[in-house]
């Protein structure tokens, strides 16, 4: 019996030579890899000037993998390493040109690592400014309708606006508002803040008490009759003195009588 012989082209067997020596050689330890990036910088909600910096990292390494300068807003570095390192997180620093600190920057896509030799596109976003960071006050705190509470920011960072919400419907764009509560209740009090460096928000639950107003007039609601006591109360203190005295008189005078 006679077995056929398959017969591959030779561009075929070429080819798939080229694969294998692109993504199984570099698997095996030692062997040289890298990884390239590109993408935009992004500072401070603008593109980065020409000239700025940019350096990647690899894992824990405090000494970058690759560095880069800008141009048109935009960078490409390619990473060296060996196989040990395909699957490695990686993280970018920029420096704004002109500028001598380095900053963290975020990245879009998230997290990305090093491939095996396949161009990725990361865009990187940095601040030269604080994020903020939302925190307030207010006083009073407590008190009878209608009560009106004097709210104070006491955020920090780099806040460009405010937005305030009292838990009864209102709701301020103020920096430190004002605001009047008619009704009887407990009340949450957020306040959002955001820059250019992010945005955050406060919530402080049930921060606000307002109680019932007594009722006007009287004891459950009788109106008092018409206030005469302040032209009387001089001469009721008079009598009263005059009465006080009579009595401890009279007193004296039945302990003086013999029985």
């Amino acid at each position: 019996m006679r077995i056929a012989k398959l017969k591959m082209p030779l561009g075929i067997i070429l080819a798939v030579a080229a694969l294998l020596a692109i993504n199984v050689v570099p698997v095996m330890a030692g062997v040289p890899v890298n990884s390239p990036f590109s993408g935009d910088v992004i500072i401070d909600a603008a593109a980065a000037p020409d000239g700025s910096e940019v350096a990647a990292y690899v894992a824990d390494e405090t000494d970058p993998r690759g560095t880069a300068t800008t141009s048109g807003g935009a960078y490409e570095l390619v990473l060296f390493g060996d196989a040990t390192d395909v699957g490695k997180a990686v993280s970018f620093k920029v420096k704004k040109a002109g500028t001598e600190v380095w900053l963290a920057a975020t990245t879009d896509p998230e997290s990305p690592t090093f491939a095996n030799y396949d161009p990725q596109v990361v865009n990187l976003f940095a601040f030269t400014v604080a994020a903020p960071t939302a925190e307030f006050s207010a006083s009073p705190t407590s008190g009878t309708a209608a009560l009106t509470v004097n709210f104070t920011d006491e955020s920090t960072g780099d806040i460009t606006s405010w937005s305030w919400s009292f838990g009864d419907g209102g709701t301020s764009d103020e920096q430190n508002p004002s605001h009047s509560y008619s009704d009887a209740g407990t009340y949450d009090v957020s306040l959002g803040v955001s820059g250019a460096a992010g945005s955050d928000t406060e919530t402080k639950l049930d921060y606000i008490t307002v109680s019932a107003a007594p009722p006007p007039g009287g004891v459950g609601g009788t109106p008092y009759p018409p206030d005469k006591f302040g032209i009387l109360a001089p001469w009721i203190a008079i009598a009263a003195a005059i009465i006080a005295g009579a009595a401890i008189f009279i007193r004296r005078r039945r302990l003086q009588t013999p029985l």
